[in-house]
């Protein structure tokens, strides 16, 4: 067998590590269950007919008005509880409200739901490799790989965590977009998308 194929396990066997840590330390710090979240994308089709509508309606403006943006849910997936905490913690870059009124699903959002995040950012400042060569990253999380051990708190506990949680977005994603897409393929594809949970009321505290 060659070096890249026990490279190929190893790394394997400690991003299974980080999704077990992360569970661990989530459960621990805010108990078990799960959030649903959605992942919305334009919607294309509908943006272009209400452009063409807006444009029937004001032949006699000279001024253009487009339309607000729709987005469409693409998929449902479950994040482990805890995630929404982790994720604004350390990845408040990716944390989006967008202050037009957008329509999922002929639902009109006067903002996207609650705790929404730009899917692509999110995954690359959670996910422990870098994409494009496959090596872990030179930040906290992406160091902890093999030496995560006991350590639940603190600031190492809360870079596992994320680095945890990253792995388990990447497969969510995988799973429900494109089965069969690299991890670069899905920064990608992402890149227009949001994740928003579904959650009315996340205490920042613990527990839930």
């Amino acid at each position: 067998m060659d070096i890249e194929h026990f490279r190929n396990q190893a790394h394997a066997v400690w991003l299974e590590e980080y999704r077990t840590y992360a569970r661990s330390v989530l459960k621990e710090g805010f108990g078990e269950g799960s959030y649903d979240a959605v992942i919305l994308s334009p919607d294309l089709e509908a943006d272009l007919t209400n452009l063409a509508q807006q444009n029937v309606s004001s032949q006699n403006s000279e001024e253009l008005i487009l339309p607000e943006p729709t987005y469409k849910a693409r998929a449902c997936i479950k994040m482990p509880v805890g995630s929404v905490q982790v994720f604004i913690a350390l990845a408040r870059h990716s944390h989006i409200m967008i202050d037009f009124p957008i329509v999922v699903n002929d639902y009109e959002f006067k903002h996207l739901p609650i705790y929404s995040f730009a899917l692509s950012p999110l995954l690359q400042s959670a996910f422990p490799k870098e994409v494009r060569n496959g090596k872990f990253k030179n930040t906290t999380g992406g160091l902890l790989v093999g030496i995560l051990g006991d350590i639940k708190s603190g600031d190492v506990g809360l870079h596992g965590a994320l680095a945890g949680l990253g792995i388990i977005l990447m497969d969510e994603c995988r799973k429900v977009l494109s089965p069969f897409a690299t991890d670069e393929d899905l920064i990608e594809l992402t890149s227009e998308m949001f994740l928003s949970f579904l959650v009315s009321e996340i205490r920042m505290d613990g527990n839930g």
